[in-house]
């Protein structure tokens, strides 16, 4: 699947797939991420905008530090 947009901020890194059709979310500090695709993906981009329109003032980091401790539960360590 082809990635089509990146978003690194100092502690995750966010890449999409598909136009949206998947996302992999990377908790830096410790290499553990979390990869959603289907309907899991749309439910993603929708807490991003909702969290986002909700939270303007927050930057990108905090955007994505609140959404990973929805998703803890089900990230893989990646740490080689």
């Amino acid at each position: 699947m082809q990635q089509t947009h990146r978003l690194d901020t100092k502690r995750f890194c966010l890449r999409s797939f598909g136009h949206g059709a998947a996302f992999c979310l990377t908790y830096l500090p410790n290499s553990r991420e979390v990869f959603l695709q289907g309907d899991d993906a749309a439910t993603f981009h929708d807490e991003w905008c909702r969290l986002s329109d909700a939270k303007p003032h927050w930057d990108a980091d905090g955007t994505l530090g609140e959404i990973w401790l929805r998703y803890l539960d089900i990230a893989t360590d990646t740490a080689a």
